[in-house]
């Protein structure tokens, strides 16, 4: 079967976790043993067998967008708890629950972590009496073996079967987009952790010239190898999703009947209003520019060299990242700047020399890992980042959508109107007389607001690099995503 855009399971996880069944708290009468509550509303956190109250948690994360799932929260201690036998130490854990959809549609997050830190809130012994004790936690994913040093081989094999086989070991699942890789090697692991060794074994993966690969463990516990080149060249779809408002996802602990009101629709994040309230509504949105820096550090190209024993002579390769298949008529790369004095593309170059390559690794080996990072850093040189108005439990990480962001307000739609209308007269597509990102048009409820208009410059198909879960007691539930996408409009004075 080939494989697209979409990350298919390969290998299912094994991995065991403690147990957080909790006593049904009587709002079940189905006689269900097991209360529905835990996870729902907010966060279920455990600790040493004590579980934090829903007011108990003033601030929680749950960061997706490193190599593993990690979690940063702020506790309150309202019985006293942690200042007397309870106080984590070492190897104690944290246990976490969320609910993502109560119709069992998408599977609930539930994992346990390793704590990095648990540190209290300086607080007197007053507010100790009161219950007003303050902890600030830290944790990784706990992966048993992960962090362990060993020596093993794992034999003559192509990246892709060697990380299966890693992944067994640590009782993880796999995902990939990937179906062949040209990389077959011996691989060991040289007194060192194992996600050292997944580190390596996918920088230094090799599927052809045309192609760059990265990895991330989930929070289902699978290492998603995926070839990115492969999403970013994928057709720009619209897939289906279920439409759930902030008010049903905050409801999501009372049993639901069927035809619980949980629609189809276009999965297309957007800031339109009449997306008010669900979990297709972007809420907030801020484009990052660290293109300069990037370029700065990596330039727009490298010149690699390697010494090869077998051809006892050094070798040499311009290493250059790549762009997508279906990059439109006025879209570009971000490689330095139009019409300037001098020209930074052809002239900002960096030197890398990676060593020797012997018969001992495959004939890529070194050129891969140049291409895989030259590749990876271009998607930090300039990247949307949205929060939703609740959880979308549909999107998950290296997911291809599309975005629609609407300009609201005289000034900027007039700016917009502008821009488009000279656009236009050029005989560039607008995405507004597109299909690709939904119709959104005025109606009688619309005359109350100010006018608004497409904006033709972050309208666009993006990749999800990370996912952030967040929840404060105010707000509940939100989703924050980092949006990559490689190619952007240019300038139409420099078309």
């Amino acid at each position: 079967m080939a494989l697209d855009s979409h990350i298919y399971t390969i290998v299912e996880p094994k991995i065991k976790l403690d147990s957080m069944k909790v006593p049904n708290l009587g709002e079940r009468e189905s006689g269900d043993k097991s209360s529905s509550f835990q996870g729902g509303i907010t966060p279920y956190i455990k600790i040493n067998n004590y579980t934090f109250q829903p007011n108990a948690i003033d601030a929680f994360v749950l960061d997706l967008n490193g190599k593993y799932p990690e979690i940063r929260a702020k506790i309150a201690d309202s019985e006293n708890v942690f200042t007397v036998d309870q106080f984590p130490r070492d190897g104690d854990i944290l246990s976490l629950r969320i609910e993502l959809d109560k119709s069992g549609t998408y599977k609930d997050i539930r994992m346990d972590f390793t704590i990095l830190e648990f540190k209290g809130t300086p607080a007197s012994s007053f507010e100790k009496k009161d219950g007003r004790s303050m902890f600030s936690i830290r944790a990784i994913a706990k992966i048993p073996g992960m962090y362990t040093d060993e020596c093993k081989s794992y034999g003559l094999n192509t990246s892709l079967e060697h990380i299966k086989l890693v992944a067994n070991d640590l009782k993880l699942g796999v995902s990939t987009n990937i179906s062949t890789v040209n990389d077959e090697m011996r691989r060991f692991c040289a007194y060192q952790t194992k996600i050292e060794l997944i580190e390596n074994t996918v920088l230094h993966s090799y599927i052809s010239d045309d192609a760059f690969q990265t990895f991330s463990i989930d929070p289902y516990y699978y290492v998603s190898f995926v070839d990115l080149q492969k999403i970013f060249n994928a057709p720009n779809d619209i897939e289906l999703g279920d439409f759930i408002t902030g008010e049903m996802f905050q409801e999501r602990g009372i049993d639901s009947d069927e035809g619980s009101g949980k629609t189809k629709g276009q999965l297309i994040l957007t800031n339109h209003h009449n997306m008010k309230g669900t979990n297709t509504e972007i809420l907030k949105y801020n484009l990052v520019n660290n293109s300069t820096k990037v370029a700065l550090e990596n330039g727009y190209r490298r010149k690699m060299q390697y010494f090869d024993l077998n051809e006892s002579q050094l070798l040499e390769f311009d290493v250059e990242s790549l762009v997508s298949d279906n990059i439109s008529d006025r879209e570009e790369a971000l490689k330095g700047r139009r019409n300037s004095e001098t020209d930074e593309y052809n002239t900002h170059i960096k030197q890398k020399y990676v060593g020797v390559q012997n018969e001992n690794t495959h004939l890529n080996y070194n050129y891969a890992a140049i291409n895989n990072i030259q590749n990876l850093v271009e998607l930090d040189k300039m990247y949307l980042e949205v929060e939703l108005s609740t959880v979308n439990p549909a999107i998950y990480k290296y997911m291809k959508l599309p975005v629609s962001i609407y300009n609201y307000g005289h000034g900027n739609t007039q700016v917009s109107k502008d821009i488009s209308k000279e656009a236009k007269e050029a005989d560039f597509e607008l995405k507004s007389e597109g299909d690709n990102f939904g119709k959104q048009d005025n109606n009688d409820e619309d005359r109350e607001l100010d006018k608004f208009t497409l904006d033709e410059f972050l309208t666009a198909h993006y990749v999800v690099m990370g996912i952030k879960y967040k929840y404060d007691p105010k707000a509940g539930y939100t989703q924050v995503l980092k949006l990559a996408r490689r190619e952007w409009p240019a300038r139409l004075s420099n078309v």
